[in-house]
């Protein structure tokens, strides 16, 4: 949800910015590879840092640099709970950052800006991020781990500190400022909403900074920051195969993978649980884990189709949205849409060769029922099916009907039997079967099973 809301206040300030002819295209503002002296170890800078959930306050507070690499500068807030990170801590905690995470998703996406001319990213550990969310909220709603704000992007507006930073929240292990966070959960939980807010900086810089265009549009943007953690995992994937690095040896992912793919996984799951219902390209409101999950999806299997290169064009760009999408993938959104509904049934369906199914109707680089099936089998409730959902069974004569928004698909089950002659099928908007207006944009995938 404040995820979201940032994206959504970003807009509003990139349009005030424009208004006034504070900002205008410049492609120098995009980070080089200059070697630029980083500030000295202890020095200190004071910072404007978002204290408020609505986005309506800021506080004000100091910092002092703790760690300082080639492509971080990690300042910690002078004010810190009880369960501080101390020197050797912070030294390893920002290797990781700056010598893996960051280099990642610069590969993955390219390049962010560099409006303050330090040659790095600010990473900024201060409690302020604790308190964005209440005791209470943390034990109902959960928490922020850390964000971008593109504010800081936009030198002439009001509270912007001028320059790439990412704010993360603290160990506080009394919960002096909200719910208790060990060391251990600030390190387990910080890296994969690093890389995922990271990318939101890189497409702001790419698209609004660099270029002059709009920023992302919401889905795709946040879709991409979900492939971001994503591309993150695969790299401790591809460095511990099975069953190297896993608590378990039955893990899929290594213990090390978890915390970038496990989610994203999850929320996939959640977006095919009720098909037809959850929109993959209309994130909104809060931006539902289940909506996330789908943009997710859609971009995994865009990637696999398309090589995942297109994860760059889609940011190194000003367009956005459905036009971007259909622009660097060359094809009609329809097609690409239309074959992914049903490719995320059809990978890898059971008591059928993987390799029957045509590589545009699958994932070539996950196993969806694999995945699936290894959730329902080690939820010990025993509530979770082997499958996200089972289609509607129709029989030749028979009817069924449901209801379809725009981004979701509703699967349906046609039995016939041996030697049946040709069963038609009839499609309608009601059940009066009135034809569907051009305005729905309707597609009907069939696929055939064996």
């Amino acid at each position: 949800q404040f995820d979201v809301a940032l994206r959504e206040r970003e807009a509003r300030l990139v349009n005030d910015a424009r208004a006034s002819g504070a900002l205008r295209a410049q492609p120098s503002v995009l980070a080089t590879q200059t070697q630029v002296a980083p500030p000295a170890l202890g020095s200190q800078r004071s910072f404007q840092v978002l204290s408020k959930f609505d986005g309506t306050s800021f506080k004000r507070i100091t910092a002092r640099v703790r760690y300082a690499g080639d492509h971080i500068v990690l300042y910690v807030d002078e004010d810190q709970p009880a369960g501080a990170f101390n020197d050797d801590e912070l030294r390893t905690f920002g290797n990781l950052f700056d010598r893996t995470l960051y280099d990642l998703d610069v590969r993955a996406f390219g390049s962010e800006s560099d409006i303050d001319g330090n040659g790095r990213v600010i990473f900024l550990l201060t409690p302020v991020v604790n308190t964005l969310t209440s005791t209470t909220s943390c034990s109902t709603q959960g928490f922020i781990t850390g964000f971008h704000y593109g504010l800081d992007l936009l030198p002439t507006q009001p509270n912007s500190n001028r320059g790439e930073i990412f704010y993360a929240l603290v160990p506080d292990v009394d919960g002096s400022r909200s719910c208790s966070h060990s060391k251990e959960d600030v390190e387990r939980l910080v890296p994969a909403t690093f890389v995922h807010e990271f990318q939101h900086m890189i497409s702001f810089g790419q698209h609004v900074l660099a270029r002059g265009g709009e920023g992302e549009t919401l889905w795709l943007n946040e879709g991409l920051s979900h492939i971001a953690e994503e591309l993150a995992g695969k790299t401790y994937e591809a460095k511990f195969p099975p069953p190297l690095g896993r608590t378990d040896p039955n893990q899929l992912f290594p213990d090390s993978a978890q915390g970038f793919v496990t989610a994203n996984m999850r929320n996939a799951q959640s977006f095919l649980t009720t098909p037809g219902s959850t929109s993959m390209d209309a994130l909104s409101g809060n931006g539902t884990l289940a909506e996330r999950g789908g943009s997710w999806l859609f971009l995994r299997w865009l990637g696999d189709q398309k090589g995942e290169s297109i994860y760059g064009r889609l940011v190194q760009t000003s367009r956005s949205g459905v036009a971007n999408v259909e622009d660097k993938a060359n094809e009609t959104f329809a097609s690409l849409f239309g074959d992914f509904a049903t490719a995320v049934y059809t990978d890898s369906l059971p008591g059928v060769p993987r390799a029957s199914v045509p590589p545009r109707l699958r994932l070539t680089s996950r196993n969806l029922r694999q995945i699936f099936k290894r959730f329902s089998d080690i939820d010990r409730t025993g509530q979770t099916p082997v499958f996200p959902f089972t289609p509607i069974g129709i029989a030749a004569g028979g009817r069924a009907t449901g209801t379809v928004v725009s981004g979701s698909m509703a699967y349906y089950q046609l039995s016939t039997t041996p030697n049946e002659p040709t069963v038609g099928l009839r499609f309608g908007r009601a059940a009066d079967l009135s034809p569907f207006d051009t305005n729905d944009a309707m597609q009907i995938g069939i696929f055939r099973l064996p």
